[in-house]
Formats: C-alpha cells, structure tokens, sequence
C-alpha cells in the first residue's frame, strides 16, 4: 500500500511480468478491473517491483500471488515504455519464464477471472492487452 502510494507520487514504476512457457504454450489472466474499464482483456501474470526487491523475486512473488505458481526465471525477453496517463509512466519488462512443476494448476487471485494457456500463434486471435501481440512476434522463443 505505502509502496503504490510512493509510485503515485513519484508517477514512476517498474512493471514486470512472466511469458511462463509451458508444452510451447503461455499462460494468460483475464484481468478483473471493472472500475478502471479494464475487465476482458488477457495478460501476462505479474505486477510493480517493490522498493528494494530484485527483479527475480518481484516476478516470482506477483506469479505466485496471482497463480499459485512457483517459477524460475529464464531470460529478458523485451522492455516497454507505458505512459498511462500525463503524470504517470511504467518502465515494464517481460521475462520468459519456466515452470517448477509438471502439471500446475492455477489458482487465480481476486485480481483475474480466469486463466488460459495458449500458443504465440494464437495469441493474435486473443482480447490482449494493447501491445502484447506486436511485442510477443518479436519474442525468440
């Protein structure tokens, strides 16, 4: 809470979020905001990096607290620049990511509805978020 409240005021934050790779599929949330108008697109799990927490831990503590999963962190795979609105700008990166477990089941946060794993050739043909089409051709998986 005091950590969203420093980014507010500071109108920066650091985003990061987990392609978790599994059978050649990724997994994907359906977010749950209505109150922001965001309610019925898909994304990648994840969230802000807390003051003082590395970037490995950050992904696997937002996958875990989102999922249920537990993960190792692979590689980068892209950084985006996303200006919300005229006072406040995210940094974000995405990491491609593994499962530490065969057979996971998904257990969603408050924050998502439902759950989805899909191929990066599907992935064209899904309500994402605005973006993530274009930056996950680039991706070398």
């Amino acid at each position: 809470m005091i950590q969203d409240q420093r980014q507010q005021e500071v109108g920066f934050g650091i985003a990061l979020r987990a392609a978790i790779l599994a059978e050649g599929k990724i997994l994907l949330l359906l977010r749950s905001r209505p109150s922001k108008g965001e309610t019925g697109y898909w994304e990648l799990p994840g969230g802000r990096m807390n003051l003082g927490e590395c970037y490995e831990e950050a992904v696997k503590r937002e996958v875990y607290e989102e999922t249920g999963l537990k993960i190792s962190v692979v590689k980068p795979l892209t950084v985006y620049d996303s200006k919300r609105d005229k006072d406040t700008q995210v940094i974000g990166i995405i990491f491609l990511c593994a499962l530490d477990a065969s057979n996971p089941k998904v257990q969603l946060s408050s924050e998502h509805l439902d759950s989805m794993w899909v191929s990066l050739e599907d992935l064209g043909t899904i309500k994402v978020i605005p973006g993530l089409s274009r930056e996950a051709q680039l991706w070398e998986l």
